[in-house]
């Protein structure tokens, strides 16, 4: 170490931004203007089960559920406008398992320039599952009181 200077080990400040959304427990993605992963942390790579040589580089559409690609894409068009906003949406793991997500995604400026697209990527799915439980019940419990009430109508009366 020099004397007043950083230890040699010491991360530069290049690093620094990298080693913190590294270390987020929620996932970091970044775009270039047509779309291109130019970033992704270390956190949402674990829920896809995917290196970040597979990501970097590749259309980000590509990671998202068919179904979910034409939202994304409309979204990603606002970026271009400056429009900062939310939405629900599904990627889909190495494995193929669907990974329920809350998108707040916000454009990237440099001086006034659009050079991308930066997201803020939260893992919603065991709260969608969760709610799948909760309405499978609901519904079992409405077929049960449905089938109780004709029960009790067709019993005679005086007799229950």
């Amino acid at each position: 170490m020099s004397a007043g200077g950083p230890p040699s080990d010491a991360p530069s400040a290049d690093d620094i931004p990298t080693a913190v959304f590294d270390s987020l427990t929620v996932g970091v993605w970044t775009i270039d203007p047509d779309g291109v992963s130019t970033y992704i942390n270390a956190h949402l790579l674990q829920q896809l089960g995917l290196a970040r040589e597979q990501v970097v580089g590749a259309p980000v559409l590509h990671h998202f559920h068919p179904d979910d690609r034409h939202t994304v894409l409309n979204h990603m068009r606002m970026r271009r406008d400056g429009a900062s906003d939310a939405y629900d949406a599904r990627l889909v793991g190495a494995d193929g398992a669907v990974l329920h997500v809350r998108v707040h995604g916000s454009p990237l400026l440099v001086d006034g320039t659009f050079v991308g697209s930066v997201a803020i990527i939260t893992d919603l799915t065991d709260l969608s599952q969760a709610a799948t439980e909760r309405d499978r019940a609901l519904q079992a419990a409405e077929r049960s009181s449905v089938t109780t009430t004709r029960l009790v109508a067709r019993t005679p009366a005086g007799t229950a």
